[in-house]
């Protein structure tokens, strides 16, 4: 049984239509990466998810409860972070998380313990005594990823996490998140880092105005994309020669110069991507490299937006 099962969901704000017509289903022990531009629906798709926002029509299960049916039962399944969450900044971490624990009336008998491992899991156990206004945003982030364990949710959703994170805290998030998947949790990841979300994701999810356009694992997802790529060249001289040769060539789109190079998006198979080298090269251009920039997830992610012309 998918741990989320969505038929037909649907979700309006007066004459906006967020969330269109979403069907598709996620696998108990995936983490997915749920992307899209602003405006999207991401977000009230999870809202919908985390049973905090009722589907206008269809039909939305998480662990086999209905949201619509069982809004309190689903959310013991689910954690839930949002992209701007509040903590009680006086308390103390560990007072903050007793208060969260005893929120969701977990048995009080073994809650030092299983507070303990929680701690230890998400890696905040040498500031659970510090004040949470003295934690820095990366450490409030993994407070705050703690709490939404604390009632051992299947499925844990988080919207944004590595938004104003510094890069030695969006490191250690993924690798909180990859050990979070390894102890059994199932995950939905939405963020605009697409480079991070390779890191951990085994599933991918793209929405554009409110519609899931491609969904799957991520290796099934790349294989049915049309073969768009991002692209680096790099040149010794003049990158503006560069830029008019490049864009001559038949497949491609969106170049822009950068330092020495210029980045572009390529619709052709690794031999038309050799034969472009080739004739640049013969073209009496002094290329230096010719590199992808992108994996699995922003290479389908490119395909698909621009098939449906949400790319120029």
């Amino acid at each position: 049984m998918p741990i989320v099962s969505c038929t037909g969901v649907t979700r309006t704000f007066g004459p906006l239509v967020a969330v269109r017509d979403a069907t598709w289903s996620l696998e108990a022990g995936a983490v997915l990466g749920l992307i899209g531009p602003n405006g999207a629906g991401k977000s009230t798709l999870m809202r919908m998810i985390a049973a905090l926002l009722p589907p206008t029509s269809g039909r939305l299960s998480v662990a086999g409860q209905d949201v619509a049916d069982d809004p309190r039962g689903v959310r013991s399944k689910v954690g839930f972070l949002p992209d701007f969450f509040g903590l009680y900044e006086e308390l103390t971490a560990a007072e903050f998380l007793v208060c969260a624990d005893r929120s969701h009336f977990m048995p009080a008998h073994d809650r030092p313990a299983r507070l303990e491992t929680l701690a230890r899991r998400v890696g905040i156990v040498e500031y659970l005594e510090r004040p949470i206004k003295n934690l820095s945003r990366g450490q409030r982030q993994r407070v705050a990823i703690a709490r939404s364990l604390v009632h051992s949710p299947p499925l844990l959703i988080l919207d944004e996490p590595a938004a104003g994170l510094d890069p030695e805290a969006r490191v250690a998030l993924s690798e909180l998140i990859r050990n979070l998947a390894s102890v059994g949790h199932t995950l939905i990841v939405s963020s605009h880092i697409l480079g991070e979300l390779e890191q951990y994701c085994t599933h991918v999810a793209m929405m554009s105005r409110g519609v899931v356009v491609e969904h799957g694992a991520i290796g099934a997802v790349r294989d049915r994309s049309v073969g768009r790529r991002r692209l680096r060249v790099t040149v010794l001289g003049d990158t503006e020669a560069l830029k008019r040769a490049v864009e001559a060539y038949p497949g491609v789109s969106g170049a822009t110069i950068e330092r020495d190079g210029l980045n572009f998006v390529f619709a052709g198979t690794e031999s038309a991507v050799a034969d472009m080298l080739k004739a640049l090269i013969m073209g009496g251009l002094p290329i230096t490299s010719l590199a992808a920039l992108d994996g699995a997830i922003q290479d389908a992610y490119i395909s698909v937006m621009a098939e449906r012309g949400s790319l120029s």
